[in-house]
């Protein structure tokens, strides 16, 4: 639950004002401007903790801010085995 209070802080302090006076589009702007600095598993404590809000405080509920998750990536072996380069060339 601290974890939750803490994303309602940080909003609040964000934007200066209280969570009932904040669009949806200004928690989604400032959730897709979180993807580039922040892991996936924080972005979604933070939409989480701000629908609990919502919920339990105003007695409301808030549309689900909808955010897309990046893709996720794979790297590469820096040296790869004749097995392993040998796929990449069949699959590609």
């Amino acid at each position: 639950m601290d974890t939750y209070s803490r994303v309602v802080r940080r909003f609040a302090t964000h934007f200066d004002r209280c969570h009932d006076r904040l669009p949806a589009e200004d928690l989604k702007v400032s959730l897709d401007d979180h993807l580039k600095t922040h892991s996936w598993s924080t972005i979604k404590l933070d939409r989480n903790g701000l629908q609990l809000f919502y919920k339990h405080v105003f007695e409301k509920k808030r549309e689900c801010v909808g955010i897309i998750k990046p893709p996720v990536t794979r790297k590469l072996a820096d040296i790869l085995t004749q097995e392993a380069f040998e796929l990449i060339i069949i699959n590609t």
